[in-house]
């Protein structure tokens, strides 16, 4: 390499770092943004404008039932709620009630198709019966 680029380009960066700190203060770091401006970002960035947006549903990596955002549901844990409640809900045209509980037939916890799903209730009256695929315990009369 010439020795002529060399010492123009050292001495181009080392200008660039003087233009960059001037006063001993970084233009990047003390940056401050209007109101607006920080208003318009967290807009951009929530809900369905966010780039990591999936429609509103996720996976529960806990369990592995799938929950969806459905903040004005009176049952909704945060803003989610699980969505095989919600198929089940809509299949019997009513909210369901805390004791009752939803079962997936083949044990497969996001397949949440309404011919997989039945309701059960949960009460000290009733007796276990266990699914011979899964081997889920719920209560029967």
């Amino acid at each position: 390499m010439p020795r002529g680029i060399f010492k123009r380009t050292e001495k181009h960066r080392q200008q660039s770092i003087k233009n960059l700190y001037k006063n001993g203060k970084s233009p990047w770091l003390g940056r401050k943004f209007t109101k607006e401006h920080k208003q318009k970002c967290r807009e951009w960035q929530l809900g369905s404008k966010s780039p990591s947006w999936k429609g509103g549903r996720s996976k529960c990596n806990t369990y592995g039932y799938i929950k969806i955002l459905m903040p004005e549901h009176p049952f909704a844990n945060g803003k989610y709620i699980f969505e095989h409640r919600v198929i089940m809900e809509k299949m019997i045209g009513r909210y369901l009630k805390p004791e009752e509980l939803v079962h997936h037939k083949n044990g497969i916890r996001d397949d949440n198709r309404p011919e997989n799903l039945i309701l059960t209730v949960q009460n000290k009256n009733w007796h276990p019966c266990f699914c011979p695929k899964c081997g889920f315990k719920f209560l029967i009369k």
